[in-house]
């Protein structure tokens, strides 16, 4: 697999390098074109002449790689074959690396639908997750509205009470005090509306960031 600059050996038989610098790499040429590329002889390319890796011991003389490109048209890299001799491909030979190079093709894709699959799932999770917080938010906020009726219910009746005539003193004291306490009631569940409604606002302006995001993807 070749970057700005070097190569990279994501799998390899019958060597230990890791990777090399571009700048000597073989798979950086053979990356610019669209079939397979073959150096029978690397010390008499005027490509890889001057090349360290061909004048090293052991050193390539023998090279041919077909070039790896994504489903988008990135080239990634190269499936290649190299020897420390001199050697060209037989047509059944070429043919079979360009074979093999169609299944390492299709398995990086598959690897890469894979991870999107895996990820797209994690952000549903997410969004599952956002979702059933809002069903539980919903439900206390319907369930602060609901214990609005009490109090409510209370004062009412207070109400109704001091309208009749021929109340005592002590029932009107009581009475005025109750609508005090239930006024107070209503006071701490108002400041609770507001506070479920700032979190349900929180809520609908992530889903719809989320949303909008989803949409110009």
């Amino acid at each position: 697999l070749v970057d700005e600059n070097r190569q990279w050996f994501k799998a390899q038989v019958g060597m230990d390098v890791n990777e090399t610098p571009r700048e000597v790499a073989f798979c950086g040429h053979a990356i610019l074109k669209d079939e397979l590329m073959e150096v029978v002889d690397a010390k008499i390319d005027p490509r890889f002449a001057d090349n360290k890796l061909v004048h090293t011991k052991g050193g390539i003389r023998f090279y041919a790689g077909n070039p790896l490109t994504s489903s988008d048209g990135h080239r990634l890299g190269t499936l290649c074959v190299i020897d420390k001799i001199p050697r060209k491909l037989t047509a059944s030979q070429v043919a079979f690396l360009k074979i093999l190079s169609h299944q390492v093709e299709v398995l990086l894709e598959l690897r890469r639908k894979t991870l999107e699959l895996v990820k797209q799932e994690q952000k549903n999770t997410q969004q599952q997750r956002q979702l059933q917080m809002t069903a539980k938010d919903r439900q206390s906020f319907i369930q602060t509205l609901s214990d609005y009726k009490i109090p409510i219910a209370k004062i009412k009746s207070s109400t109704e009470v001091l309208s009749k005539k021929g109340i005592s003193r002590d029932t009107l004291r009581y009475e005025v005090n109750e609508i005090l306490k239930r006024c107070e009631e209503l006071q701490q569940f108002a400041e609770k509306l507001v506070e479920r409604i700032a979190k349900s606002a929180v809520v609908l302006e992530e889903n719809s960031s989320m949303a909008s995001t989803k949409k110009a993807v």
